[in-house]
């Protein structure tokens, strides 16, 4: 492929925290090709990019619009929640954060169309870059639940127990860091922080949902979670955490995978069931860190690798333009990529075509079976048809 026009990149903004996965990307690659970074669906699609990067489930939805396109999945987050086979299978590569991530979707069947990167997790370089300064000087907690009701912390720790931390730990500095989604879906757990926050000096509410929670890793002594994904970035830090054990966590099938990390690692952290054992889980954290030590570096193993790789953007950024600009070592490799996309891009296009067509034939046999004294049924069906067959 040659350089110019052509060379174009788009980074998709499902949510606004996706910000800090895909920004990093795009900046290692604007100064070199033609990048565009929106939350515009339809912008995207008519700028018509060679790559598109996303962090998200939304793969297939670019797929019948953007039939030649690379599509790139970094994803958000390493929970699972029932979203990642969708995500895998609308994506062409997908990058991971280590050989033992590729291995587990190969054995679970989860394979994108063409293959898999490993380059780490963009938004944890800076953290083992060790670049974030630790901004207080007080042992912390981090609060961090995940905003569906059904398997969030929220709905268990409420302000009681943050009533009983504050009685007993009077020197322990409190994070509060709600889920994007939250403010949204669950705006009274909101009021409760925000009062218990007002009480209280020492428990601070990050507002900004939008915020880069990885950014506060770094000067976190235990993490308190439940299903989140943070709970597995979380490791690198090789610190304390408190695992809340909702009562209805399996009742919800369309958000459980039980073969997913954030059901079978709960022996990474302290489990609690309830919040009247809170208290004494964050004492044995505080005062025996390195309880559950070994069991956190393996699973740090499995998350990043033998090494913690702090260039995911950058390798991220570097396999992309190896196929729009590759070497002369290069060349073959990214010609077979876009071979291969420009074929399954062919076949698709004749699978949704299909698929029209035979939508458009129940609705003939549909008008055709309607009896004359129904009119307006006919027309609208008429007009049905007329719009289907005008895409």
């Amino acid at each position: 492929m040659t350089s110019g026009d052509g060379d174009r990149v788009a980074f998709y903004l499902a949510h606004e925290f996706h910000r800090a996965i895909l920004e990093p990307v795009y900046e290692e690659l604007r100064q070199q090709f033609s990048a565009l970074i929106t939350d515009d669906a339809d912008r995207i699609i008519a700028y018509r990019p060679r790559v598109l990067v996303l962090s998200c489930a939304h793969g297939s939805m670019f797929r019948r619009r953007l039939p030649q396109t690379a599509i790139v999945w970094t994803r958000h987050g390493f929970a699972n929640k029932q979203w990642i086979r969708r995500s895998i299978e609308g994506c062409d590569f997908a990058c991971l954060s280590s050989e033992w991530v590729r291995s587990d979707f190969e054995r679970r069947g989860l394979r994108p169309r063409l293959g898999t990167w490993i380059t780490g997790f963009v938004p944890m370089d800076s953290v083992l870059h060790d670049q974030i300064p630790r901004r207080s000087t007080f042992p912390t907690m981090l609060f961090a639940p995940t905003w569906n009701p059904r398997l969030s912390a929220a709905p268990i720790i409420g302000e009681d127990s943050f009533e009983q931390i504050c009685s007993e730990f009077p020197n322990l500095r409190v994070l509060i860091k709600p889920h994007p989604e939250t403010p949204d879906c669950n705006p009274e757990w909101m009021e409760a922080w925000r009062r218990i926050a007002k009480r209280h000096p020492m428990v601070h509410l990050i507002e900004d949902v939008q915020a880069n929670i990885y950014d506060l890793i770094g000067e976190v002594d235990v993490l308190l979670s439940d299903v989140s994904s943070v709970i597995f970035y979380f490791l690198a830090v090789d610190r304390p955490i408190i695992l809340v054990d909702s009562p209805e966590d399996r009742r919800d099938p369309n958000a459980i995978d039980p073969e997913a990390p954030e059901w079978v690692w709960r022996d990474v952290g302290l489990r609690i069931d309830s919040p009247a054992k809170l208290c004494s889980a964050l004492k044995r954290c505080l005062t025996h860190p390195q309880e559950k030590a070994d069991i956190r570096a393996e699973y740090r193993r499995r998350v990043f690798g033998e090494g913690l790789n702090n260039r995911a953007s950058t390798l991220i950024a570097q396999n992309i333009r190896m196929l729009l600009r590759p070497s002369s070592e290069e060349q073959a490799l990214a010609e077979l990529t876009w071979n291969a996309i420009r074929t399954f891009g062919a076949y698709e296009q004749r699978t949704y075509r299909k698929a029209y067509n035979t939508f458009v034939e129940s609705l003939r046999l549909r008008l055709f079976r309607s009896v004359d004294r129904y009119p307006p049924l006919k027309r609208r069906l008429r007009m049905m048809i007329h719009r289907v067959e005008r895409k």
